[in-house]
């Protein structure tokens, strides 16, 4: 008897921890942005951060990507410049949802195996009452 609420109560925690793994992935995948056209034919806006050379912009500004610069707002103390965090490459935000992805999958076949175990030992105990 202890196992089967044993059993009942991981069940609960493998789906919560899915169904929770599933939202993270969903919200991760939503977080990505891209470059590429919307179905109506409209690029995005791009909102970088101020004082942080996009891609587009380092041709024309002659900067690297991702470097920091530094604005008049963006000064410190004594005029020394503020470092700003780089934008979060593309591929290690598909990476995260992806982990989330494959997260929920592992729990849901845990607990599908869960549901196995015991329609087994059901099907076990009604074979050993019958004999």
């Amino acid at each position: 008897m202890m196992l089967d609420w044993v059993g009942r109560t991981l069940l609960l925690v493998l789906a919560g921890l899915s169904t929770f793994a599933v939202i993270a992935s969903l919200m991760a995948a939503s977080a990505i942005r891209t470059d590429r056209p919307s179905p109506s034919g409209t690029v995005p806006e791009r909102t970088a951060e101020p004082g942080v050379v996009d891609e587009r912009d380092a041709r024309v500004q002659g900067a690297d990507p991702g470097e920091a610069v530094a604005t008049g707002e963006m000064q410190g103390v004594q005029g020394a410049p503020v470092a700003v965090p780089r934008q979060p490459d593309p591929v290690e935000q598909w990476l995260e949802a992806l982990t989330y992805a494959v997260l929920a999958l592992a729990g849901l076949a845990a607990a599908a195996l869960l549901v196995l175990l015991r329609i087994t030992f059901h099907l076990s105990r009604i074979a050993q009452a019958r004999s």
